[in-house]
This record gives structure tokens, C-alpha cells and sequence, in this order.
């Protein structure tokens, strides 16, 4: 009888923290679980220059530039992430490529190190849309993706940063 009501407790007790845990990640915010895609979703473009801060906190996270940065490194993740670089499917890295040299014609920022990190990703996205099929580009691309979420968007679903980026670099 001791044993059952150890086994039963124990139980419980495991089933609460899951719940917790579940509760946690739901209301928080963090679930790992979900999908937050961005493919398919268009990207605003805007004329305006983007300021740049005195201070080290992000521009307005609703401006045409943070979005950009947010989805496509949101696209690099799901391409390129987590191993998904030894399998790279050229022609979708190519469209996107595309679509980033478009979105830049209309995106400039007043920053010179962001502008400069801007043009580095015209450069790489040129190549790329040209027919390269050079892995270390697309890498490249992808953290300075990365990096930029990072410094520019507050990102923080990671702790790394590659140093590729001029704009608040280290």
C-alpha cells in the first residue's frame, strides 16, 4: 500500500511540473514547439533612411528595416540552421536572394557601419543570385542575419554572435 501511494504521489508530482511547465512556455512566450515561419510573408519596404541610436537599444521594432532583418534571418534559420547547410537547396536560396537585392534598392540607413554591413549583404546576395553555389556565401549571409537580429532587433533566442557585423559589432 506504501508503495502504491509513493508511486501515485511521485507521479503527481511529475504531472505537475510537466503542466508547469507546459503553462510556462504558453504564457511566457517561449514555446519551443511553435512555428514561427515567416515564408511567405512579405516584406515592407520603405524609402525613408533608418536614424542610428546613441544609445545600444534597438530601433523601432515596426520599421521596414527591422523587419527586413527579422525575416530573413528567420529564412536563413529554416534553410541553413541546424545542419540544414550540408543540404542547400540553390534555386529557393537564389528567390531569396532575389527578393533581398530588391528590398534593398529601397532600404538605406544613415548609420555608415550599418550601411556598410547592407552593402556586404548586397554583395553576397548578388553572388548568390547570380547562380553561385558557394556554401561559405550563404553561411556568411546567414550570420550577418544573425548578427544584425541581434544588435539591431534585441534577439534573443541565442547567445551567439559570429562578429560579422560593422553596426555595433565587437
Amino acid at each position: 500500500m506504501k508503495r502504491i501511494t509513493a508511486f501515485v504521489f511521485i507521479f503527481g508530482f511529475i504531472g505537475l511540473l510537466a503542466f508547469l511547465a507546459i503553462f510556462i512556455f504558453n504564457v511566457g512566450g517561449m514555446n519551443p514547439l511553435q512555428n514561427n515561419s515567416t515564408k511567405g510573408e512579405s516584406i515592407v519596404h520603405s524609402n525613408e533612411k533608418v536614424g542610428s541610436t546613441e544609445d545600444h537599444t534597438a530601433e523601432k521594432s515596426d520599421d521596414s528595416l527591422s523587419s527586413f532583418i527579422k525575416e530573413n534571418h528567420s529564412f536563413y534559420n529554416e534553410t541553413l540552421g541546424w545542419g540544414r547547410d550540408n543540404n542547400i537547396k540553390w534555386e529557393e536560396q537564389r528567390e531569396q536572394a532575389e527578393s533581398i537585392q530588391s528590398d534593398l534598392e529601397n532600404l538605406t540607413s544613415e548609420d555608415n557601419e550599418l550601411q556598410t554591413d547592407l552593402d556586404a549583404i548586397n554583395e553576397l546576395v548578388q553572388t548568390i543570385a547570380a547562380g553561385s553555389k558557394d556554401k561559405d556565401d550563404a553561411i556568411k549571409l546567414h550570420r550577418y542575419f544573425h548578427d544584425l537580429d541581434i544588435v539591431y532587433n534585441d534577439y534573443k533566442d541565442t547567445k551567439d554572435f559570429f562578429k560579422m557585423t560593422r553596426f555595433r559589432g565587437e
